[in-house]
């Protein structure tokens, strides 16, 4: 998904989509493992805090890029 977004749009380096609406967030990140490419989807409520989210999210791309 976020590659077709990528296509779209003229931004080169793209890691990660963040949607923030009334009832909830979602982020969409990659996982750059050189055999495995991977997204993360991550589901929250709307109290979350992006900042966490995003930290979480970008710590566990890393742990699963290097296995």
């Amino acid at each position: 998904m976020v590659s077709a977004f990528m296509a779209e749009i003229p931004l080169t380096g793209c890691q990660n989509i963040t949607l923030d609406a009334d009832n909830g967030k979602v982020i969409l990140s990659t996982v750059s493992h050189t055999e495995h490419p991977m997204l993360i989807v991550v589901l929250a409520d709307s109290d979350a805090l992006i900042g966490h989210l995003l930290y979480s999210v970008k710590n566990t791309a890393k742990t699963l890029a290097n296995l």
